[in-house]
C-alpha cells in the first residue's frame, strides 16, 4: 500500500493536470469549487490531505463525471490517513469496516506491510493451488464454532436476517 505522503503527491499532481486541462487558474478553480485557492495549491503541491466535500466540490467545478470523478474521488480518499475507504464503505458500521484488519491483525499479519491485496472469486480456477489448505481452515473454523478453539466471527443483522461470517486465512506460502 502506497503511503499517504506519496497518495497526497499523486492526487496533487492529477488535480493540477485537470486544472490546466480546463485552462483554470487557481483562483478560478477557487471560484468554481469554493475552495480557497491557497487550499487548492496546497492539494496541487501534495501538503496535505483533501477532504470528501471538498473533493466532489473540486469533482463538480472540474466537471468530471462517471469513472473520472470516481477515480478521483478514490485518490482524494487516499490522501486521508483515516479515510482511505470506499464511498460507500464511509457509511458501514466500524464492526464490518474492521473485522478483517482485526482478523488478520490476530493472526499475526502486519498491517502495515501488506502491499497488494486481490478479490478472487473463483479461487479452484484461478489459484488452484490453494485447494489442499482450505480444508485444514474449514475445519479450524468448524472448531471455533463447536467451542474447540478461539475464532473471531461478524453477527450481521440486515433485514430480518442474521448472517455469520467468519474470515479464512490460508497461507499459500
Amino acid at each position: 500500500m502506497k503511503p499517504v505522503s506519496q497518495c497526497r503527491t499523486e492526487f496533487g499532481l492529477h488535480l493540477r493536470s485537470l486544472r490546466d486541462r480546463q485552462h483554470l487558474t487557481l483562483r478560478q478553480l477557487d471560484e468554481l469549487s469554493g475552495a480557497p485557492y491557497s487550499m487548492i495549491s496546497c492539494l496541487e503541491h501534495g501538503d496535505r490531505a483533501v477532504g470528501g466535500d471538498v473533493a466532489a466540490n473540486l469533482a463538480t467545478a472540474l466537471g468530471l463525471c462517471g469513472e473520472e470523478r470516481e477515480t478521483f474521488l478514490l485518490m482524494a480518499a487516499a490522501t486521508r490517513r483515516k479515510d482511505r475507504l470506499v464511498g460507500y464503505a464511509r457509511t458501514l458500521a466500524p464492526e464490518l469496516v474492521n473485522f478483517v484488519p482485526r482478523v488478520l491483525a490476530r493472526f499475526g499479519v502486519n498491517l502495515e506491510a501488506v502491499d497488494a491485496c486481490e478479490v478472487r472469486l473463483q479461487v479452484d480456477r484461478e489459484r488452484p493451488e490453494m485447494l489442499p489448505k482450505l480444508p485444514a481452515a474449514f475445519d479450524q473454523v468448524s472448531k471455533a464454532v463447536a467451542g474447540e478453539q478461539v475464532g473471531d466471527f461478524l453477527i450481521i443483522d440486515a433485514g430480518g436476517k442474521r448472517l455469520v461470517c467468519a474470515l479464512l486465512v490460508v497461507p499459500t506460502t
